[in-house]
């Protein structure tokens, strides 16, 4: 199907997933699911018989595909070869995807999400930047929200060893978000990296866009480090995400002192599920980045043992 059809659908705010749940992609490529192609082929011919709204929503599309094509976002559907499989192995794939950058790393190398809290401890900013590092210095894409603390910190450390980054934003390509991660986000696509959205240019920003982009973190990733969550956070529906889809997850394990810190409760309640491994020091997650890439589609269960000393500040 046209890019522009798609995009209409989705200015029109149609049900794309109630139609991913009546009419699952069953097989590959996405052209041969005709059942999915039909509903949705059925949902524009609807729009259509709407004469206003239809040319409305025609009006915008046209502006939000200039705007790209001005802006250098380029676009790439569920139809496209390049679109990156690990997105389509998940539930609900966005229809479309904006971005900037390089969009093959998203297929064509292993990542590892690097997330957490907001508002971290000092102690997190550092593990997240060293984690970056590591990953970097093994040839890992990291992968982050893009938000404040922990995520742009696991970049920080990334780009100064110059890896590969992949940054997902939760509102559309016409902003950068947040606005104070500006320098991150173009050292990112300096670097070789790529930015994508799967929501419309000058859409609204809602609080749920934060939720529902978490799915595509733990989605295009092959595995996650969580370095410090709190229990009530965006984080933890990450970890939810990437446990429902069977992503291997690794999470910072935190001396005693910083026990009573609310930025590590999250760490504390994922520490207690078994099929989610302790991170012990920065260097250890070299076997971790081991299991990622020798099974980057299943849970193991390890117990790091290289190092067992806390990382000091």
């Amino acid at each position: 199907m046209e890019k522009d059809i798609l995009i209409s659908l989705l200015k029109a705010n149609i049900n794309i997933n109630k139609i991913f749940s009546q009419h699952p992609l069953l097989t590959a490529p996405v052209i041969s699911n005709t059942e999915f192609i039909g509903a949705l082929e059925k949902a524009y011919a609807q729009l259509q018989s709407s004469v206003d709204l239809f040319a409305k929503i025609q009006n915008d599309t046209a502006k939000i595909l200039d705007y790209c094509h001005k802006k250098d976002i380029h676009i790439i559907s569920i139809f496209d070869a390049e679109y990156p499989k690990k997105l389509l192995a998940i539930k609900d794939p966005p229809l479309v995807l904006f971005y900037r950058g390089n969009i093959d790393i998203l297929s064509n190398t292993i990542s590892i999400a690097v997330i957490g809290s907001r508002k971290p401890t000092n102690h997190g900013n550092k593990i997240a930047v060293r984690f970056g590092e590591v990953l970097a210095e093994n040839k890992i894409t990291v992968v982050s929200g893009l938000a404040e603390g922990i995520d742009v910190h696991g970049h920080i450390g990334s780009l100064a060893k110059s890896g590969l980054n992949i940054a997902i934003l939760p509102t559309g390509m016409d902003r950068i978000y947040p606005k104070k991660n500006a320098a991150v986000y173009q050292e990112i696509l300096d670097k070789g990296g790529c930015i994508f959205s799967e929501y419309l240019p000058f859409s609204t920003v809602y609080k749920s866009n934060f939720i529902y982009r978490d799915r595509l973190e733990s989605g295009i990733s092959n595995g996650i480090i969580i370095v410090e969550a709190a229990v009530k956070s965006g984080t933890m529906h990450t970890a939810d995400y990437a446990l429902s889809q069977n992503k291997i997850m690794g999470v910072y394990v935190h001396s005693a002192k910083f026990s009573e810190y609310k930025e590590i409760g999250g760490n504390k309640v994922l520490l207690q599920n078994p099929r989610i491994s302790p991170l012990r020091y920065p260097d250890s997650i070299k076997h971790f980045i081991h299991i990622v890439k020798h099974a980057p589609q299943s849970i193991q269960r390890y117990q790091t043992t290289l190092f067992h000393t806390d990382f000091k500040e």
